[in-house]
């Protein structure tokens, strides 16, 4: 494990932006979000099941898969957050081009606590969403979408929020189509390794502007 935790410290390092914030706030999210909560009181059924990427086949509980960065630190961030059942640390793979398997998450998370909006942004603010660095076949910057109505918030999302970035997003929408799971000795890594050197240097910034920009999202 040490020699693989040092491999994966010098691609990190070879990356940029992985330990900064990329961009501030976007208010026309909030607003998004605002509109999402306004369309829930008046009841408008397929509105919000279309905003929040719900399946009207499983309104209560819905599967997505992120990939973007290091797979430890995808997965410690969405650990943190409320609504979030299930973090599934390992490798997603989606149609050609892109059928490589790619680091990733697998997320199992309840639309009615934390919306599938909020999650997309939230992904896209912690990891290097702007870099199209040559890293990228390991870690493909995507969301990957189980749906036609989880594409359509994606593509909402990326269009609302992607002005609010110092560059052009290169985060794509992907089919998912297969996952498989990282070995037991990484899964739940930031757990096992807190104060360790790798999450001190890149996984604790992300959870830290987690804090400062998501605190009410946060467990």
């Amino acid at each position: 494990m040490p020699e693989v935790q040092e491999r994966r410290e010098q691609f990190c390092s070879e990356l940029p932006g992985l330990t900064s914030s990329i961009a501030t706030p976007c208010s026309r999210f909030s607003y998004l979000e605002r509109s999402i909560r306004t369309k829930e009181k008046r009841g408008a059924v397929m509105t919000h099941a279309a905003l929040h990427g719900e399946s009207l086949m499983s309104a209560e509980v819905q599967r997505i898969g992120f990939g973007g960065g290091c797979h430890w630190c995808t997965e410690a961030v969405f650990a943190a957050l409320r609504g979030i059942i299930r973090v599934e640390q390992g490798f997603i793979r989606a149609d050609a081009p892109d059928d490589n398997f790619s680091e990733g998450v697998l997320l199992t998370f309840q639309p009615d606590t934390i919306s599938l909006g909020s999650l997309i942004e939230i992904h896209l603010r912690t990891h290097s969403s702007t870099s199209n660095h040559f890293m990228r076949r390991k870690y493909r910057s995507a969301v990957y979408v189980k749906d036609e109505v989880q594409a359509e918030v994606a593509r909402r999302v990326l269009m609302e929020v992607g002005p609010g970035f110092d560059a052009p997003l290169v985060t794509r929408i992907l089919p998912f189509r297969a996952f498989k799971a990282s070995d037991e000795r990484f899964q739940r890594y930031a757990e096992k390794n807190a104060g360790g050197p790798f999450c001190t240097t890149y996984i604790d910034p992300k959870l830290a502007l987690l804090r400062k920009e998501f605190g009410g999202l946060l467990r």
